[in-house]
């Protein structure tokens, strides 16, 4: 967020004299606040028009939605980082904000102190994450240029991201690949126990890749490893060369090229 600017900040609070204190204190911190919203409808408008930085949401609001539904969707189509506001909350509600992700939550009544700083916790987290997101999307797009095939697998060894040219090694969008597990595709050299070993060995192996369609492909498969702090296996990156490009690529040899049948 650029900090020469001030805050944007989206009030949904349904009590007004609640509200116009809060939107007192915001003033008086520097924030821009867009609009003050009683009802669900109210909100997607003025997301719609105002685009704030963040959400003060009040759980209980006027409308069929509570300010949890609400910020759902915030979630799922703005990506808007929401603090929740509430007097009351009981286990079952607890369990509903959780799965929202909320940035923040502050009880009420609440000072202008605390609003600040959980404003400001939430902004920075905000920040943070698009930060991350942006480096995220930059690499996903380096990768997928590359002619090699990577993925990366979690501690399942099922597949969280794959690039294009797995996808193409496979015979699949890298959207189809996401979920299966690498025993699915990949055939090591070991068998039983050894072959989880051979696995874990992180060094590069010739293994035997079977696309959706067309035949197998022998490739060279360079496995890193990640590890937590109790040294258990949570997954891997994996980079797959298919030899028949290293061939191609040393000697200039017209040889068949990957072949995915209808």
């Amino acid at each position: 967020m650029d900090r020469t600017k001030k805050p944007r900040v989206l009030i949904v609070e349904d009590e007004v004299i609640i509200a116009r204190n809060i939107s007192r204190y915001l003033d008086h911190m520097g924030y821009d606040v867009t609009a003050i919203c009683a009802s669900s409808g109210e909100v997607m408008s003025s997301i719609r028009d105002d685009k704030p930085d963040v959400v003060l949401m009040d759980i209980r609001i006027e409308g069929a939605e509570d300010g949890i539904v609400v910020a759902e969707r915030l979630h799922d189509l703005h990506q808007i980082p929401v603090v929740y506001l509430s007097a009351l909350i009981d286990d079952e509600t607890v369990q509903r904000v959780k799965a929202t992700q909320p940035f923040g939550f502050l009880a009420k009544p609440f000072s202008q102190k605390e609003l600040q700083i959980t404003l400001e916790i939430a902004l920075y987290k905000s920040g943070m994450e698009r930060r991350l997101s942006e480096q995220e999307i930059h690499i996903q797009r380096l990768i997928d240029r590359m002619g090699q095939g990577f993925c990366l697998l979690d501690s399942q060894r099922r597949i969280r991201y794959a690039n294009q040219a797995l996808a193409l090694l496979l015979c699949q969008t890298p959207e189809a690949l996401v979920g299966h597990a690498a025993d699915d595709w990949i055939i090591l050299p070991a068998e039983g126990s050894a072959r989880f070993q051979a696995w874990l060995d992180q060094r590069p192996l010739e293994v035997q890749v079977i696309p959706a369609t067309g035949n197998p492909r022998t490739c060279v498969l360079t496995p890193q490893h990640l590890f937590d702090a109790q040294n258990i296996y949570s997954g891997s990156f994996l980079s797959l060369t298919d030899l028949l490009d290293v061939v191609r690529r040393e000697t200039g040899l017209e040889l068949p090229a990957k072949q995915c049948r209808e």
